[in-house]
């Protein structure tokens, strides 16, 4: 169980260090003067120092690893001006009759730059039914946000590129009203 926690070799070089202290300690079950004098040598050419070093040093690194595979979420700040800037691009189709509480949810990847990918824009999901005569010109209305020259290029923090990445965007026709 603890083996995947912590790596075998880091496992081999503890139990060494457990020894040691034990050894230097006398609290051996054999008297320290039964001891040979090949397994002193080998007990105390081991470097004490530099194995607590080491076992400190991949604690470091894997605390180091560990914060950054935290991913860095969005300030509501940030998410707004993105909101604000996707608000401006909107620009519904001529002649679609749109009711307000229409929603089109649109994945799209992004590149570490901030822009579009447009070849991977997509419509995952929706609430306007297929039957809606309007449906066509309003889910195609929330696809071209992503296209307009103004958007293409998205208002994110680019440090933070893990958390945007794949953006899952949804247009509220709210917006319109």
């Amino acid at each position: 169980m603890y083996s995947k926690i912590i790596d075998k070799n880091l496992i081999y070089k503890i139990s060494l260090l457990i020894l040691v202290i034990i050894f230097s300690m006398g609290h051996h079950k054999n008297n320290r003067s039964n001891i040979q004098e090949t397994e002193k040598k080998n007990i105390n050419s081991i470097p004490v120092n530099e194995l607590l070093e080491e076992i400190r040093d991949t604690n470091k690194k894997k605390e180091i690893k560990k914060k950054n595979n935290t991913i860095p979420e969005l300030t509501i700040t940030e998410i707004d001006l993105v909101l604000q800037q996707l608000r401006n691009c909107f620009n519904p189709r001529a002649g679609a009759q749109i009711a307000g509480d229409e929603q089109v949810q649109i994945f799209t990847k992004v590149d570490r730059n901030a822009n579009i990918i447009k070849e991977t824009v997509k419509i995952i999901s929706t609430n306007i039914s297929k039957s809606n005569p309007y449906y066509d010109a309003i889910t195609e209305s929330a696809v071209a946000t992503l296209y307009n020259p103004m958007c293409s290029q998205l208002k994110l923090p680019l440090e933070k590129y893990e958390s945007w990445k794949d953006l899952k965007i949804t247009i509220d026709y709210s917006w319109v009203n």
